[in-house]
């Protein structure tokens, strides 16, 4: 460690564009220094909750209804999007688990389970439709 202290999180992680290795190595002490207690992540996420349920989707509904709004060809991306990226979300899910069971802290774990609990609000948010968040 280089003694130099790092004011906030933003300035810690301007470490790593440095195309240095040898500084960047030398800078991750100092990151992780700087980096967030997971206290601090939890409080975020505490502060930042959103809820799936409070957007109207109804324009959008109303938009994959109708033939017109898209292409066969943008229905199939759309379509195949949406379910790479639940396939994406579902994955997070899966492999976070085991970190938060066996996280070391009470903080930790409790910052594990709002990025597990939030990957089901992320889904429902990005669907066209909210009925598969309500089965």
């Amino acid at each position: 460690m280089t003694g130099q202290e790092i004011p906030n999180e933003d300035a810690a992680l301007q470490v790593l564009l440095d195309a240095d290795i040898d500084r960047v190595m030398a800078g991750l002490d100092r990151i992780v220094e700087a980096a967030p207690s997971y206290e601090r992540l939890f409080s975020r996420w505490e502060n930042q909750q959103w809820n799936s349920e409070s957007f109207d989707l109804s324009e959008d509904a109303r938009q994959w209804a109708d033939p017109a709004s898209f292409t066969d060809e943008q229905r199939q991306f759309i379509q195949w999007s949406m379910s790479s990226f639940f396939l994406g979300e579902e994955r997070v899910t899966t492999e976070l688990l085991p970190f938060a069971i066996a996280a070391p802290t009470h903080e930790a774990r409790a910052f594990l389970a709002t990025q597990i609990s939030t990957r089901p609000s992320t889904w429902c948010s990005s669907t066209a439709t909210t009925a598969r968040c309500s089965e």
